[in-house]
């Protein structure tokens, strides 16, 4: 897909949304490929039948302008909305999304009136503000707002994930930015160990990395985050060719083995903000562990970086 120069009819004419004047042409605009990269995943997102208004919110706090939910969708029809392809698959996600149990309509419920609740009381809040002649309505007070019942609806959503007490707990919990899970197997450290990035999943940034010793082996670790990384990511992508996971925001998780120390060259220049060996007593010496550290780095300060071993 292709983002083309605009012209403006004046000067004064306001710039669309992803694109910047030209330098040589203040009529005429042009994309800014930075925005245009963050439109592009929005889109994606509105693609895998993500909310327009939860996908609008996402893309203001990546780039700090703001757009309404209606704007994106414009875009979105503007590039990708007449494809006949993409409309089967989001009438698809739709009608999967469509509450069929008594419990779900109950819960669909309370959250169309959670949100009609915020929506009345953000207008009363510009309503207010420029009565008072504040530039930027105040912030939100949800204490005001009575959600008992969304609480208490909340508690009935399905538990995805929830660790073992004891050391799945405190492995996953870790502050440290290198950590070894031993223990007998069945502990539930593998799992731990698919478990443990599952936080940095919404980062664009995130480029993780996790090695077993042997091709095979890796196998039954595929086979277990394919249980549990699309029910946490509805979205989630295996690349069975690249060996990889791509999640809605467009992080990375590459899986793979090392079973030779020379293997680690395949990792020469590439970076990574997690990394981690499955059954790292299985190598036969520490040089693997060693030179991936040298992998371990990420140029967004709000990524931290770890390494992370089960044995």
């Amino acid at each position: 897909m292709t983002w083309q120069n605009k012209t403006r009819p004046n000067a004064t004419a306001k710039v669309p949304y992803a694109y910047t004047p030209s330098d040589d042409d203040l009529l005429v605009c042009v994309p800014d490929p930075e925005m245009v990269r963050w439109v592009e995943m929005a889109m994606d997102h509105l693609d895998q039948g993500h909310s327009s208004r939860r996908v609008a919110a996402w893309l203001v706090e990546k780039t700090g302008q703001k757009i309404s939910h209606q704007g994106i969708l414009n875009i979105w029809r503007e590039h990708r909305g007449k494809t006949s392809k993409t409309i089967k698959k989001l009438n698809k996600a739709a009608k999967q999304k469509k509450p069929k149990t008594s419990q779900e309509k109950k819960l669909a419920a309370v959250r169309q009136e959670r949100s009609q609740a915020k929506r009345r009381l953000t207008m009363s809040e510009k309503k207010l503000a420029k009565l008072e002649g504040k530039e930027e309505p105040a912030q939100s007070v949800s204490e005001h707002l009575d959600f008992n019942a969304i609480k208490q609806a909340a508690q009935q959503q399905e538990i995805i994930f929830q660790p073992n007490p004891g050391p799945q707990t405190d492995f996953l919990a870790a502050s440290e930015r290198e950590v070894l899970y031993g223990g007998s197997a069945g502990g539930g450290k593998s799992f731990g160990l698919l478990a443990d990035p599952l936080r940095y999943f919404s980062n664009p940034n995130f480029n993780g990395l996790i090695l077993r010793r042997t091709n095979d082996e890796l196998r039954e670790l595929i086979w277990k985050s394919r249980e549990l990384y699309p029910r946490a990511y509805p979205g989630a992508k295996w690349q069975e060719k690249k060996s990889q996971w791509v999640f809605p925001s467009g992080a990375k998780l590459w899986m793979t083995f090392l079973e030779r120390d020379e293997d680690c060259l395949r990792y020469q220049g590439l970076s990574f903000s997690y990394i981690a060996f499955d059954e790292l007593t299985q190598h036969p010496t520490p040089f693997a562990w060693n030179y991936m550290r040298s992998r371990l780095r990420t140029t967004d300060p709000d990524l931290p970086i770890f390494m992370r071993a089960t044995t």
